[in-house]
């Protein structure tokens, strides 16, 4: 390699598969990353597949240091540094050339941290675990090309050890301020020492002043052996006094724009159209989401996890052509959608005939419970009618036999349930005893319900839901008070609606194995977060009656499958199953081998992704039954519904697609770790517990969530940074100052 490759991915190429050096995607003609997951690459290289997909042809590269790529880059920002600090020549190391200085890149070592304005020496910093640097042929924001310096390009020379004189100095680095102030330095240690000190003890300072410090500096400089001459003593504490009143000043003139909202950068989703949704419902969908001026997916995905949740139990569908495995159709699923955004509305239209059968079933019940009561009256009276004839009779000598007691209990009238909103699972259980094909659970915010599963004591709860997910088992829990409870039919649907920022901190916890990570989820197959619609039309019309009526008719014909008895029908547990017919069999045959290739791959391989399309081997063939079902249900209301369509499979395999879209940005989530740090500090700047001039330490002192480390608040400083909300001047060991927007003060 002479210089460098010219191709950008190329280059990169050759950096990580001939060096193994850990690369990053940089924005163009920038220094910082493009990619908010980069911290994953500080301690494992991206594949090459990675690679060759993260770079094109704009991109900078850059060079994660420390350990990963077992190198430490010297960097400095200034050209006359370098014959300052190497004056009998330079080492024989790679050496890049950048706009102000230059890159010195070395053996890793053990134990050497980041360093900035390295021993003192303004402009030096040392890059080791945590820290990267641009590397050739980015562009600097100049326009200024890095290159590698002529004998000392990467490949040309080895990477040399760090220099004796470097390491003597990053020794002296490690001693922590309190040992500094002691003071008691012999010649050599002494200015390096004063300089630190002074640097740390103008950082402290609220109101700028020289003559303290310079006192300080005096009184602290009669401890060594011998003590620095007095004229050196005043003329380090000008320097750092200057340093650091032109840093005050450079953040007290800053020219404040605009702040700009911290953005989600999010993969591209597709948006479901008209011809994916079942016809008995697509007029009803479509006319609704125009008058609410919403997209249709929010509307689609409730209405499919409502009809799945009347089907229940009631119905199934065996995937193979001879083998037992039974899926049935209850589903769980979300809608993504940001607040103000008709979240709530969108879910209520798509289970409106789920409200319409639970009031009827109310009032049903109120009636059989009122007719109840006149029958327990009866029934007592009867029983008291009885028990005065046989008194009388048993007094003359008549010995009645058992037959003739009259005794019992009338039973009690249950009212049909469809769903519930707030119930503890005990609740749950007693509903699901009395209503065995299954119920919904609607939440109005999904990740609040999450964090309550996460509460200790509550862990029964959460193996509660995850057994009523599968829908064919029975559950069983012991109760003081409640005795034994079995539920012979454990089929429980979930739908609820997430905020996103809620849920990326959920996002981010489940998959660090922060909170519990046993696939709960993952178990929300139906899981959208379309793009917000652009644009408004005031649309103002009466609903379309005849598409409502139709819908609302599919959904009583499939709430009254549970009535019905297909004998001969294919069973499991009691459970009717359909099988799918010659042309969906071939479809789900090929569908599934292609999935399960997919799961067994190396590109799944340890991605959140592959624990969550590992359920579709289940939510494939329910969307499919749930499809055919509707389908069925204008064709043919009364008979057996025959085997799933080829319609219905292809249909479902569409959804599948469209669905591992959406939880692939989902799982975006989890790189953008640094976004939403930034996200949480700037809700506590808001809040007033950030003040202005404070340093990083001052932050991750607080032990707030994502903002516990010097890692997380410095990358969060810097994305704040980035967007105009502040301004961050970085240092070391927690030092640093943060200036606010004057609109934050």
């Amino acid at each position: 390699m002479k210089q460098y490759i010219t191709s950008v991915v190329e280059t990169a190429i050759y950096y990580l598969t001939q060096f193994m050096l850990s690369v990053i995607t940089i924005k163009p003609m920038a220094k910082s990353p493009d990619m908010g997951g980069w911290k994953t690459y500080q301690t494992i290289p991206m594949t090459l597949e990675e690679c060759k997909k993260r770079f094109h042809s704009k991109s900078n590269i850059g060079i994660v240091c420390g350990k990963v790529s077992g190198v430490i880059v010297l960097d400095l920002d200034k050209k006359e540094l370098l014959e300052q600090l190497f004056p009998d020549g330079l080492p024989q190391t790679p050496i890049v050339e950048t706009a102000n200085g230059y890159h010195l890149y070395f053996k890793y070592e053990e134990g050497i941290s980041n360093y900035h304005n390295f021993s003192g020496i303004i402009g030096l910093d040392v890059k080791s675990d945590g820290g990267y640097v641009v590397a050739p042929p980015s562009v600097h924001p100049t326009g200024f090309i890095y290159a590698w310096l002529d004998g000392h390009c990467i490949g040309e020379v080895p990477f040399a050890p760090l220099p004796s004189l470097v390491k003597e100095k990053l020794q002296f680095e490690k001693i922590p301020y309190e040992e500094l102030e002691k003071g008691g330095f012999s010649e050599g240690r002494r200015q390096a020492a004063l300089v630190r000190l002074l640097g740390f003890w103008f950082k402290e300072m609220l109101i700028l002043a020289i003559e303290p410090i310079q006192e300080k500096a005096m009184t602290w400089n009669l401890t060594n052996k011998p003590p620095l001459p007095q004229n050196e003593v005043v003329s380090s504490t000008n320097s750092i006094y200057q340093r650091e009143l032109k840093k005050r000043q450079e953040i007290g003139t800053i020219v404040w724009g605009n702040p700009v909202d911290l953005p989600m950068k999010l993969p591209s989703v597709p948006a479901l159209t008209p011809k994916m949704i079942p016809e008995g419902f697509r007029a009803w969908i479509v006319d609704a989401a125009e008058r609410m001026q919403v997209r249709i997916d929010g509307i689609a995905v409730s209405a499919i996890v409502a009809a799945g949740s009347l089907i229940g139990r009631a119905c199934g569908i065996f995937p193979k052509k001879f083998d037992d495995w039974l899926v049935v159709a209850n589903i769980w699923g979300g809608f993504i959608n940001p607040p103000g955004q008709k979240k709530s509305p969108t879910i209520a239209e798509g289970q409106f005939a789920l409200s319409i059968l639970a009031d009827e079933a109310q009032k049903e019940f109120k009636q059989e419970l009122e007719k109840h009561e006149v029958d327990v009256f009866m029934h007592k009276t009867k029983v008291e009618h009885k028990k005065n004839l046989l008194k009388k009779q048993i007094t003359q000598g008549y010995t009645p036999d058992s037959s003739e007691l009259l005794t019992g209990e009338l039973s009690k009238p249950v009212q049909r349930r469809y769903f519930t909103q707030d119930g503890t699972i005990e609740k749950i259980g007693e509903l699901l005893q009395e209503n065995p094909v299954g119920l919904l659970n609607v939440r109005d915010e999904l990740v609040g319900w999450f964090l309550t599963l996460e509460k200790a004591g509550r862990e029964g709860d959460r193996a509660f839901y995850l057994e009523g997910w599968n829908g064919t088992g029975s559950y069983t829990f012991d109760r003081i008070g409640r005795g034994t409870v079995t539920i012979p039919g454990m089929c429980l649907s979930v739908f609820g609606g997430i905020v996103p920022g809620r849920l990326q901190e959920y996002v981010f916890e489940v998959i660090r194995n922060r909170a519990g990570n046993d696939g709960l989820l993952q178990r929300f197959q139906i899981l959208i977060w379309p793009d917000p619609l652009k644009g408004y039309t005031h649309i103002d019309r009466v609903p379309d009656k005849a598409a409502v009526d139709s819908a609302l008719g599919i959904f009583r014909w499939l709430e009254s499958i549970r009535n019905q008895e297909w004998t001969d029908l294919k069973s499991k547990s009691g459970i009717p199953g359909l099988n799918l017919s010659p042309a969906a069999q071939k479809l789900f045959d090929s569908w599934i081998t292609n999935l399960e290739q997919r799961l067994r791959g190396e590109d799944l391989e340890g991605t959140p992704l592959e624990s969550h399309l590992a359920k579709y081997r289940s939510l494939m063939p329910s969307l499919a039954l749930i499809f055919h079902l509707i389908e069925m249900a204008g064709s043919n209301p009364i008979g057996e519904p025959g085997a799933v369509s080829a319609q219905a499979v292809q249909m479902a395999i569409e959804w599948c697609t469209y669905l591992e879209a959406h939880a692939n940005r989902v799982y975006s989530l989890n790189e953008q770790s640094d976004m939403l740090s930034a996200s949480i500090l700037l809700d506590h700047i808001r809040k007033g517990d950030v003040k202005d001039g404070c340093s990083p330490r001052d932050i991750y002192r607080n032990g707030w969530k994502f903002l516990k480390s010097p890692e997380e608040t410095k990358a969060a400083l810097l994305v704040l940074d980035e967007y105009g909300w502040l301004s961050f001047q970085k240092g070391q060991n927690g030092h640093g100052s943060v200036s606010l927007h004057p609109d934050l003060k």
